[in-house]
């Protein structure tokens, strides 16, 4: 028996529950304004201290009640106005925002979408000023609503989702602002029909409902609502339990009609999952909490539905009869469920003649209610009386009509699916490509944050290098040197040095050391690469090393003349060349080697080549002086490249762009 199960929305609970509460709580809310100035608290040392201050708790108080969504539109549009003429005086920009919201929000309630337009672009242009995550939320909140008024859910949800963005950023800090956004997204949901999704965000709404200090009630009932109606379409017992919470907060809200209303929704529920006591009870629960004289149709309906399981069949058709009598012949789709019940309850009763009356009626209304159906049965049923030898025909035509449209329907529908399903393949095509540009750019630029961090630090490495070279080198120069300077001179000036031999072999090795240690702070920091350049400096770095060592160095110079570049620069260049020459010197056991330094097109390439036994390609990277040489070619972002066989030589080819590295105040 179907005549009991009428599964109410939760705007129809929403539509009791307003026209209770409102007038109440909005009474409320003015006396806790007035509060203060009638019992004389209104100066109060915290809220006078600063009349900056005060205006800001004012602004938000009255922002807070007209937010309240039971607040009636024209009565919180007068509060908003009201505090923005004060944000506007004192300067509070974020606040305009949000009043403007409230505004607007208001306004769509009274179905004005034109009126609400204005307020949105009025926020948008403020925000690109304040770039504010809450007033980016608002603005996105308001523009869905606005879309989902006119039916554009598509458009709804995109400005929900960029509504979200801040929210998931913590940009936003305000319960209430995000319990709405949420509330909003899964009534959008329940829209679509995508009820799990819509029961997650509303679960969401929920806890941030919580956390509004104090528990905005009348807030939390209506999400509660909202999920109790989610697990109905779900078929889902957890609608009872949803049911029981709102009937507690509507019981604390003192609301007896609303009570009522849910103690039925509980009622039904337990009816449809076949838990008859527990519906018996809920709908005793119910008829006590009524005021005298109300009187719904709801409940002749599940009364005879209850006197009908208990197989009282004449209370069951006394409770359907009073129910007849209030809908006054205007309730169409009361009137089809309570023709039904009549049928079933004489069906019942054995009277199949009162039965198939009620049939009948009940058939008549479900046609009237259903796609004009009633003219379609009247005329084939004349047909059927008066013309009974066509029967065969006309079933044999209906079958053929039926058919072809059934076959059109399938045709409109495989052709529509293969649009989408293209439509879909190709945003999905687009969307990975779109991901794999994204995602390569990404590691583009990754990788190139990672390299210039990995040569800034060899960078500063090298720096650090330089500089301790060069105070060593210095401390060579001005100390030990200045000693042994010293300590020749007064060998020297000794009367036993011209007839000792010993002091001669002592004051000739004390010249070899001092020529040395000279040497060796000449190469920690060649004075000469400051004062004639770089392509100098390796000359006379060659010739000296090719004096000391013996090994023959052959220095070419091929193309321009190098430019001046940054002392970094030059420096790096100098030390590959140095850390080169002397692996030569210390490991080939080369006779000959040649050093070359070639500029062309902006492009600095230096070749150091032996005749050596070679290096093994495992040592290639193990060396330290290799490693060291790899890390200053970086900090040039050049390439490096070593080619040695056994036996057969070295050669060595290093290659950098100069353009980074010119010297233009040199220059200039």
């Amino acid at each position: 028996m179907k005549f009991l199960i009428m599964k109410k929305t939760a705007t129809y609970n929403l539509k009791c529950f307003i026209k209770k509460i409102l007038p109440l709580q909005f009474a409320l809310w003015l006396i806790l304004i007035a509060a203060p100035r009638l019992t004389g608290q209104e100066h109060s040392p915290a809220i006078t201290a600063s009349p900056m201050i005060r205006d800001s708790l004012l602004v938000n108080r009255y922002i807070e009640i007209a937010r309240k969504r039971e607040v009636p539109p024209d009565s919180a549009i007068k509060i908003a106005r009201t505090a923005l003429v004060l944000a506007k005086k004192r300067g509070f920009k974020k606040e305009t925002g949000v009043i403007w919201y409230v505004i607007g929000n208001k306004l769509l309630q009274k179905g004005d979408r034109a009126g609400c337009q204005p307020y949105i672009d009025s926020i948008s242009m403020l925000n690109a000023q304040l770039k504010d995550g809450e007033l980016t939320c608002v603005q996105n909140t308001l523009a869905a609503r606005k879309s989902y008024s006119s039916n554009d859910f598509a458009k709804a949800a995109l400005y929900y989702f960029r509504a979200i963005q801040p929210v998931r950023e913590n940009k936003v800090d305000n319960p209430r602002t995000i319990a709405v956004l949420y509330q909003n997204l899964g009534v959008l949901m329940t829209a679509l029909k995508e009820d799990s999704m819509a029961n997650s965000y509303l679960s969401i709404a929920r806890e941030y409902v919580l956390k509004i200090k104090p528990v905005d009630s009348p807030m939390l009932l209506n999400v509660i609502l909202c999920q109790a109606g989610t697990y109905v379409k779900l078929d889902s017992n957890d609608a009872i339990g949803y049911y029981k919470d709102a009937y507690a907060i509507a019981r604390n809200l003192h609301d007896s009609l609303l009570s009522y209303t849910i103690l039925l929704n509980l009622t039904e529920s337990y009816i449809f999952h076949r838990q008859y006591d527990s519906a018996e009870y809920y709908f005793h629960l119910a008829q006590s909490v009524t005021q005298p004289g109300i009187s719904i149709i709801r409940t002749e309906l599940v009364s005879g539905y209850l006197a009908f399981l208990k197989k009282d069949y004449a209370t069951s058709i006394l409770h359907l009869k009073q129910a007849l009598k209030l809908t006054n012949g205007e309730e169409n789709q009361t009137l089809e469920v309570i023709y039904e019940g009549f049928s079933d309850t004489y069906a019942a009763l054995g009277d199949y003649r009162k039965a198939y009356e009620f049939h009948q009626k009940w058939m008549d209304q479900h046609t009237l209610l259903y796609d004009g159906q009633k003219k379609v049965v009247a005329d084939f049923m004349l047909n059927f009386q008066a013309l009974e030898h066509e029967k065969n025909m006309i079933q044999k035509q209906a079958e053929i009509s039926f058919r072809d449209t059934a076959l059109k329907k399938q045709q409109s529908w495989i052709a529509a699916m293969c649009v989408v399903s293209g439509l879909l393949c190709i945003i999905l095509i687009l969307a990975y490509r779109n991901y794999r540009h994204k995602k390569s750019f990404l590691n583009q630029q990754m990788h190139s944050l990672l390299q210039d961090q990995e040569i800034a630090r060899l960078k500063a490495e090298a720096e650090g290098a330089d500089k301790e070279r060069s105070r060593i080198a210095y401390d060579l120069h001005d100390g030990v040197l200045v000693r042994l300077a010293n300590v020749k001179m007064n060998l020297t000036g000794s009367p036993e040095a011209a007839v000792n031999a010993h002091y001669q072999d002592v004051i000739g090795q004390l010249d070899i050391a001092t020529r040395e240690l000279r040497n060796t702070a000449h190469n920690l920091m060649p004075e000469i690469l400051l004062e004639d350049g770089l392509a100098q400096a390796i000359f006379y770095f060659c010739k000296a090393t090719e004096q000391a060592s013996g090994l023959h160095i052959k220095f070419q110079q091929i193309g321009p003349p190098l430019p001046q570049l940054v002392i970094q620069a030059e420096t790096a260049v100098y030390r590959i060349v140095q850390g080169l020459v002397q692996n030569i010197v210390q490991h080939a056991g080369a006779t000959a080697s040649l050093v070359q330094l070639q500029y062309a097109d902006n492009l600095c390439s230096i070749t150091v080549e032996d005749n050596g036994r070679g290096m093994p390609h495992t040592e290639n990277n193990k060396g330290y002086g290799i490693r060291s040489i790899r890390n200053r070619v970086k900090i040039l972002q050049g390439t490096f490249d070593i080619e040695s066989e056994q036996g057969q030589g070295t050669t060595v080819y290093l290659e950098f762009d100069v353009r980074p590295f010119l010297n233009h105040s040199g220059a200039a």
